[in-house]
């Protein structure tokens, strides 16, 4: 069953989603407006993605469509955002890539929540 549970962490000051499942392009981009709506109501601009328990069903066009949609769908380059992937981040270096190549510095993925949070609490 694909589910995601987006929720606000006020002592940390992020907003944190965990997603099962199987992830496309439709799925990211309805939560990803769902956390940036959360986000809002908290001016916040720290986004802790979970999605170790998902399965990406991308492909590199897709993905590529995704990091040109992320400022429509109102994130802001300002925004930090840590991603929480499968352990051999190879398979996620080229979203991080593209979204360099785009201006969106603030995106970084990590092997573990510990590193990932780390990196958002330096910030």
């Amino acid at each position: 069953m694909a589910e995601q549970i987006i929720e606000y962490c006020a002592e940390k000051g992020i907003v944190s989603i965990r997603i099962n499942g199987v992830l496309n392009q439709n799925r990211a981009r309805a939560f990803l407006s769902q956390a940036v709506a959360e986000a809002a109501l908290h001016e916040c601009g720290k986004f802790l993605i979970d999605f170790r328990q998902a399965s990406v069903a991308e492909s590199t066009f897709g993905i590529l469509n995704h990091v040109k949609e992320l400022g429509e769908i109102g994130l802001r380059k300002s925004d930090l955002v840590a991603v929480i992937a499968v352990s051999d981040l190879s398979e996620h270096q080229f979203f991080e890539t593209a979204a360099r190549n785009r201006g969106w510095y603030n995106i970084q993925f990590f092997q573990t929540e510990s590193d990932a949070l780390k990196w958002l609490e330096s910030e």
